[in-house]
């Protein structure tokens, strides 16, 4: 049974919890941004966007976790809850030592994509060099926290994200304005904050006993078919986060073709975007809870009802914060950069901002909707189109608008994502018999 008050109780905690990823990026660039030189603010962009290329690539880790671990509540099956943590976590820390490996070889792939002048660069390397150490933790990170949300651990899952969060922040102050260490001081304040968050989140999972019975475990989570079907049910969400990182990572580079100011100002505007399709990722949760557990138990009016809340409270949102952007946009703004320039260029294209919450709502409360029900493929086709609608849209707008150019075609992709995904929603009625 799930009532307005019930979801939003669960969801509430889910959105705090949330909210607090996109704040690293959004600390890291407020502090930098009061800094002298514009640069700074380039480097940490483009190194954001290939940490969030290489994170949000397995960002299946913490969705298929969240559907496969509240499906087993609805279950109420122990051993299967134990395999959709092991499985994914071996695959977040084998992945995050690949990364370290191989980090040279991602920094000239990303070289070649993404082009900015050399000091933009140089900046960009002294924050990847030392952020890369904390990748294992960083993609661990993303199944403890799928797992907690999918047992609806919220408070667990909320304590862990704000101490990550106001570690990073005591540390980005104390480094960077204290010490003197300026980009150096922000990349080492996040991996620090990084790194002890999911040691501190496996303490907190022994009470669940997901870290007892190895043994036991061991042979079917290295079972060889199972992790076949787990890797191809993940391919999808992967093909997901590809189009939704090319389309990400084309506006960074675009704009960074265009002038350090431009980059500047577009990665303020861009951060503030996460946090706001942050606070829809919550209620997604919240959404993508629900619907595993009734699909789980088989349960259609449960799954009805969800449907229902869901969309009101994610219009509901997005009315609020389109509003409060309209009239508190020059003031947030304000805080991020003393730069004049750079400032007078974000309110230029504030109105795009203000725009994403009313054409994006859906496409992030849907894309919770169908990882609760473990039902990927549509999100993975919504996306393409999306991002053959971007390109086209990038190649007629771009030569015509400059930057508006850039940010319409950011904003039709949105679109396009709630759209394409809205038509595959009556599929999911066939799960229920």
């Amino acid at each position: 049974m799930i009532t307005w008050k019930t979801y939003i109780l669960i969801a509430i905690p889910l959105i705090l919890s949330t909210i607090t990823t996109p704040i690293l990026g959004v600390v890291d660039t407020m502090v930098i941004g009061h800094l002298s030189n514009p640069a700074f603010i380039g480097g940490v962009a483009i190194s954001v966007t290939i940490f969030n290329t290489l994170y949000w690539l397995f960002g299946f880790l913490r969705v298929s976790t969240t559907g496969m671990v509240a499906q087993a509540f609805g279950r109420d099956n122990l051993h299967e809850q134990k395999l959709a943590f092991w499985r994914p976590l071996l695959l977040a820390i084998a992945m995050g030592f690949i990364f370290i490996i191989l980090q040279q070889v991602i920094l000239m792939i990303a070289t070649m994509i993404m082009k900015a002048d050399d000091t933009v660069w140089l900046y960009a390397k002294q924050y990847f060099s030392i952020r890369i150490w904390g990748a294992p933790f960083a993609l661990a990170m993303y199944v403890i926290i799928g797992w907690l949300i999918g047992a609806k651990q919220v408070r667990a899952t909320l304590l862990l994200q704000l101490y990550m969060n106001i570690l990073n922040i005591i540390l980005c102050i104390v480094f960077v304005i204290i010490c003197h260490m300026e980009i150096r001081g922000v990349a080492l304040a996040t991996v620090v904050a990084e790194i002890t968050a999911p040691l501190i989140g496996l303490y907190l999972l022994k009470s669940q006993q997901l870290l007892t019975g190895w043994q036991k475990l061991r042979a079917e989570v290295f079972d060889r078919q199972v992790v076949q079907t787990m890797l191809r049910l993940n391919s999808d969400f992967f093909i997901r986060t590809a189009c939704l990182l090319t389309a990400f990572t084309l506006f960074t580079s675009i704009g960074s073709s265009m002038s350090v100011d431009i980059l500047a100002a577009n990665t303020i505007l861009f951060q503030l975007h996460f946090v706001f399709a942050y606070f829809f990722d919550g209620l997604a949760n919240a959404s993508s809870i629900y619907i595993g557990n009734a699909v789980g138990s088989n349960n259609k009016k449960l799954y009805e009802q969800t449907i229902r809340i869901s969309f009101w409270w994610s219009f509901g949102l997005a009315i609020v914060l389109s509003v409060l952007f309209y009239f508190l946009g020059p003031v947030i703004l304000a805080s991020f950069t003393n730069i004049e320039v750079i400032y007078q260029l974000t309110l230029q294209y504030q109105m795009w901002l203000v725009l994403f919450p009313l054409v994006g709502f859906w496409a992030l409360m849907l894309s919770g909707i169908f990882s609760g029900a473990t039902m990927i493929a549509p999100i993975r086709n919504s996306h393409i189109w999306s991002l053959i609608s971007y390109l086209l849209a990038l190649a007629i707008c771009l030569p015509l608008w400059g930057n508006h150019g850039l940010w319409f075609a950011f904003i039709l992709f949105t679109l396009g994502r709630s759209l394409f995904l809205a038509i595959y929603q009556p599929r999911l009625k066939k799960l229920f018999v």
